[in-house]
């Protein structure tokens, strides 16, 4: 190992081994009896997947037969690899839209922001009421 004599946190590292030892391992989480290669979806089809709406299921086969229709690149370029990386990508760009994670915390948001919660209580136990002011006075006028 050499080290840059300016910048300490800088080093060159030397391997001598037996580079015949070396062999592929699974990319991420894949299965070791994976046989397929591992391919990135391109970035034009994850752009895509933002903007489509709906289960995925339905995304994937849209996404598919869109890159079918277009025939002007390959098939494996054009569409996501499955409907479990569409579910990813919907639960990646839900869960960027919450403000957090505290159920409590967005509970307080939501109360903040509209005018649908009325009351939270926390201790002992939870208790939120919730009602919409119109709704109210019609049963208030009813009732009287």
């Amino acid at each position: 190992m050499f080290l840059h004599p300016d910048r300490h946190n800088l080093a060159l590292i030397e391997y001598s081994g037996d580079e015949k030892a070396a062999r592929h391992f699974p990319q991420g989480l894949a299965r070791v009896d994976n046989s397929r290669n591992y391919i990135r979806t391109q970035p034009p089809v994850l752009k895509d997947m933002r903007m489509e709406n709906g289960r995925p299921q339905k995304v994937y086969q849209r996404l598919v037969s869109k890159a079918a229709a277009s025939r002007n690149e390959h098939c494996i370029n054009a569409t996501p690899r499955n409907t479990a990386q569409v579910r990813n990508m919907q639960k990646f760009l839900h869960n960027k839209e919450r403000p957090s994670r505290d159920a409590i915390f967005n509970l307080h948001e939501f109360a903040y922001d509209s005018d649908f919660v009325h009351r939270i209580t926390t201790y002992p136990d939870l208790i939120v009421i919730m009602y919409h002011p119109e709704i109210m006075a019609t049963f208030r006028y009813n009732y009287n």
